[in-house]
């Protein structure tokens, strides 16, 4: 059976049935590509059947297993494993000092309080960084596409999310410390496991949690301004990030609270159109949450769903023109607005939810 988008899930479901041996990487691979329905680990392990139970039962389970050896197949861990490479020459270029210091068996690393940045893709949590050391699942997924071109982002995802997982965990073991993450952190549950890393080190590290917020037009925009080398995402995954960006923000605020004696500060920063604006913050010596723009605070934290909706809906139907690129790019400076218009002028008359899908699959 020929290999395309409508048999693709047929012809997977005959391939995983078959012994390692037979040597189907390139056809499961090919399923992948022509079906961005289908994940990486729905194709590429060895009992996908088996894992897809624990998705339903035993999620942590699923995500233990797939960063354990011998699940994926040998040509998938072989491209595991130079990611995992690539992590730590990173991790040696920015800690240098520290590895020194462990070779050589002399005073332990210097403990850094942990940034624990909260946003959806294109938000801004890398330049809010800074020079700071983070590591992304984005970063993550784009090692993997270089090796494995023609897979979108999505399919991508729980496949990087459980290598970053699993290296980050190693990494903290062998440091003794928590390494910063710029990540959704889309529930409350994601910062509490962070701030529980951070509790194990007894009081030798804190945390800062800044949280970001950008309108989904400008998320869009953003991501067409992005290089093929950065992570590139369709419409459907992007919109949900942004819905998941807006959820939860209560429960998180109240995570905040409650965890004072770890979490030395809390920011929440909006997009104005034009620049970031913090709407709250509770800085180092306080205990209590400034908020500086109550209609905006209370907006952000907590936005009607119906209204979350209706910004997905109006963002995916809007086709780039002229009018469009205008209006977006009143707001930024100069030479901001020269490279936005530059990036959405090539794809003038296309609409987002195309546009985007297109995009992230490599198919214009």
């Amino acid at each position: 059976m020929s290999i395309n988008k409508h048999t693709a899930k047929a012809v997977l479901s005959e391939l995983v049935k078959l012994p390692i041996s037979e040597n189907t990487y390139a056809a499961r691979l090919e399923c992948l590509k022509v079906d961005p329905s289908i994940l990486t680990w729905h194709a590429l392990t060895r009992y996908p059947d088996k894992l897809k139970e624990l998705e339903q039962t035993d999620l942590p389970k699923l995500e233990k297993c797939l960063a354990g050896a011998g699940v994926w197949l040998p040509e998938v861990e072989s491209i595991n494993a130079n990611v995992l490479k690539n992590l730590m020459v990173k991790l040696a270029d920015q800690f240098e000092a520290s590895f020194q210091c462990l070779l050589l068996e002399t005073e332990a690393p210097e403990k850094k309080d942990v940034l624990i940045v909260r946003g959806a893709p294109t938000s801004g949590k890398t330049s809010y960084l800074g020079g700071n050391f983070t590591l992304s699942t984005d970063e993550v997924r784009n090692y993997l596409q270089d090796r494995m071109t023609g897979i979108t982002m999505p399919q991508l995802h729980m496949h990087a999310y459980t290598l970053l997982n699993h290296f980050t965990m190693n990494m903290e073991k062998k440091f003794s410390q928590v390494l910063a993450r710029g990540s959704l952190f889309e529930s409350p549950k994601l910062v509490d496991s962070k701030l529980q890393a951070i509790r194990l080190q007894e009081g030798k590290q804190k945390a800062a949690v800044h949280d970001i917020q950008v309108d989904l037009r400008t998320l869009c925009c953003r991501m067409l301004k992005r290089s093929t080398e950065e992570a590139l995402m369709g419409f459907d995954y992007l919109s949900q990030r942004f819905r998941c960006s807006l959820e939860n923000r209560q429960e998180t605020i109240e995570l905040v609270q409650k965890n004072q004696e770890i979490i030395n500060e809390y920011s929440l920063s909006v997009w104005d159109g034009s620049k970031s604006v913090r709407v709250a913050e509770r800085s180092v010596d306080s205990q209590d949450i400034i908020i500086h723009d109550k209609a905006l605070f209370d907006q952000q934290v907590s936005r009607d769903p119906v209204l979350i909706e209706a910004e997905i809906a109006h963002v995916r139907d809007t086709v780039i023109d002229g009018a469009f690129i205008s209006d977006f790019t009143a707001g930024h400076e100069p030479a901001i607005a020269v490279v936005f218009t530059d990036a959405l002028s090539k794809y003038d008359g296309k609409p987002w939810l195309r546009l985007l899908s297109c995009i992230a699959t490599g198919i214009m």
